[in-house]
């Protein structure tokens, strides 16, 4: 605030967001990743914040606003431009896709996280993806997918 540099705000409004939402403080996470969203132009901030958004409604029960700030982290065309920020919206738009029983869609998003993440060497979406799906296969019924689904995850965390 004291340097005027809205930019610097953005980013320490998101950060601090962040931090409330690993406190399980949704309501002051949100109020933080909100200012964060005004404050921000830049596309690569704007997809983190929304991408938290999407996992803090999710959390919240809350899968039809979980998609909508899903779709809002989609903001690079090309995965080259931000693999990280890239795969981190394939994986919240699968996840929520997944809470709205939207199965072949969640999947088609958890595997593009996945090759994008093998692609260019992103490690957590990766676990968190294998993860989604090894949850969707018990749920299938398919124990033995997602054992192996699961043993992947590990390998790579």
């Amino acid at each position: 605030i004291a340097a005027g540099d809205t930019r610097r705000l953005g980013f320490m409004e998101k950060q601090i967001g962040v931090l409330y939402k690993g406190m399980k403080d949704y309501p002051t996470a949100i109020q933080y990743l909100r200012r964060a969203r005004i404050a921000e132009d830049d596309l690569g901030q704007l997809n983190r914040v929304s991408c938290h958004m999407g996992e803090i409604m999710l959390a919240l029960g809350m899968p039809d606003s979980a998609l909508y700030y899903a779709q809002r982290s989609n903001v690079f065309i090309n995965p080259v431009d931000d693999p990280y920020g890239y795969a981190r919206s394939q994986l919240v738009l699968g996840t929520a896709y997944a809470a709205l029983g939207q199965q072949d869609q969640s999947d088609a998003f958890l595997r593009r996280c996945i090759a994008i993440c093998d692609s260019f060497d992103v490690v957590l979406p990766m676990t968190q993806a294998l993860t989604a799906q090894a949850t969707a296969l018990i749920e299938q019924g398919r124990a033995q997918d997602a054992i192996t689904t699961g043993k992947r995850s590990l390998v790579v965390a």
